[in-house]
């Protein structure tokens, strides 16, 4: 490690007389293994990562999943619990060295068939981190095997949490509703979502400091068809591909500024329990057209309040579409009073004429008090890949 450093030994000597509280903060930033590894240096740096706040794991730097455990159990046990435990993240994933390696030989290695083993370290750590009052955690699952994780233990004193799970037969499925009530951030990577009684999955509504909430590729159980965003406090939402078989999304979110839809397949529809008046910005990024797109379009009743909305290349088509099959008294455009600007975001592989750009502009304003006055006017401005559409 000096070597890598390229340090002499008397600037080594003068790292080693930093405070006990220069140096744990040093560590915090370090891979725990790596941290660990510093009790080798000196008998003042014995203990030192007992104490460590920041707890930053990654599988894939074992041998095996049964070194990390058995790492993972020995640092667990050694750790100083009088110390509290602000951040947890696990990166759980097979080597590097073995990660594309035959079906056959991860199951001997202990990567396949055997669930409950795998999960042992994840419940384990999970525990340990409710028990600690863990402000920070953050598990991301990339194994391509069948898990069934049930993760029970929440702790009441997250303030961000982060699920990510690979979409090829590992999962995770969340309770009814999440008991956290100091949470601001949460991302969830293809996590399910459970049904209540009604048929309905409502998770947040009793995280009542959620701030941020971004879902990617997640599900619901079978039971479920409708996934309410219901949260008086949210601000930032991010959707990002679709609620496998989903039939609505539906937002009660009073204090939303920001949203961000992105779907591949377009395959839900939008409705709102209140008018979204705090909206202000919107990117819409949706692709796949098929006989139901009309029903799609639904998220455009929901911005009507907003001040900017950026639209893909992919949108711009998707509405065209729908326009040449069902005509635009069928479609209806809502009045965009507070808008400001319209962005059209676009790249050279983009077959998409400036023609087609204000036609569809021009549908999306038409029932907009702006689009009205004679005096206001559309003014084109090309910024690199960005054909940006300013109202004046």
């Amino acid at each position: 490690m000096k070597e890598e450093l390229n340090l002499s030994k008397d600037d080594w000597d003068k790292i080693s007389e930093l405070p006990d509280n220069i140096l744990l903060h040093m560590m915090n930033f370090m891979d725990t293994r790596e941290a660990v590894q510093t009790c080798v240096l000196s008998k003042r740096w014995n203990n030192l990562w007992k104490r460590l706040t920041s707890l930053l794991f990654n599988s894939s730097e074992f041998e095996s999943v049964f070194k990390f455990n058995k790492f993972l159990s020995k640092f667990l046990s050694d750790r100083d619990d009088s110390i509290s435990l602000l951040n947890v993240d696990l990166d759980f994933r097979p080597p590097h060295e073995i990660a594309c390696l035959s079906d056959c030989t991860l199951y001997y290695l202990g990567f396949l068939g055997r669930p409950r083993f795998e999960l042992e370290p994840l419940n384990r750590l999970m525990e340990y981190a409710v028990s600690r009052n863990c402000q920070r955690f953050s598990i991301n699952v990339g194994f391509d095997c069948r898990l069934d994780v049930d993760p029970v233990c929440f702790c009441p004193s997250l303030t961000i949490l982060r699920l990510s799970f690979t979409p090829y037969g590992a999962n995770c499925k969340l309770p009814k509703s999440l008991q956290l009530p100091v949470l601001k951030t949460l991302y969830l990577h293809h996590v399910g979502f459970t049904a209540s009684d009604n048929g309905c999955a409502e998770p947040f509504s009793t995280c009542f400091l959620l701030n941020t909430l971004v879902l990617e590729c997640c599900y619901l159980d079978v039971d479920a068809k409708v996934i309410c965003i219901s949260n008086s406090n949210l601000s930032c939402l991010v959707l990002d591909n679709k609620f496998e078989v989903a039939d609505e999304i539906v937002l009660s979110t009073p204090k939303l500024r920001l949203l961000t839809i992105k779907d591949d397949c377009c395959m839900n529809k939008f409705s709102s329990t209140c008018n979204l008046s705090f909206l202000e910005k919107v990117y819409i990024d949706v692709i796949s057209y098929d006989e139901h797109s009309s029903v799609h379009l639904s998220w455009l009743q929901l911005v009507s309040n907003i001040k900017e909305m950026i639209l893909s290349a992919d949108t711009i088509r998707l509405i065209r579409r729908v326009l040449e099959v069902f005509d635009s008294v069928r479609i209806h455009s809502p009045g965009f009073v507070n808008l400001e600007t319209l962005v059209v975001k676009r790249d050279a592989l983009d077959l998409i004429s400036d023609e087609e750009v204000n036609w569809i502009v021009r549908f999306l304003l038409q029932n907009s008090i702006l689009s009205l006055d004679k005096e206001k006017t559309l003014k084109v401005i090309y910024t690199n890949t960005l054909l940006k559409i300013q109202i004046w």
